[in-house]
């Protein structure tokens, strides 16, 4: 049987991706040293890509104040 997954916090998961981010090492190499599956940080990875693109669309697409 599997293990129970464990629920991380937003900071957790931010923390891991920026780790990826600011190193020189592989994304697998980062997860493996926190323990996690490679693929999970690939997942928090895209999410923040996919969260950022959408900040940045909106700014674009809001009216200046008058």
């Amino acid at each position: 049987m599997g293990s129970t997954p464990r629920k991380c916090t937003q900071e957790y998961k931010d923390e891991a991706v920026q780790l990826v981010l600011e190193s020189d090492r592989p994304l697998a190499a980062v997860a493996k040293s926190l323990g996690i599956n490679d693929s999970t940080l690939g997942n928090w990875m895209k999410r923040r890509r996919t969260t950022a693109r959408a900040r940045r669309s909106r700014c674009r697409y809001q009216s200046a104040p008058n």
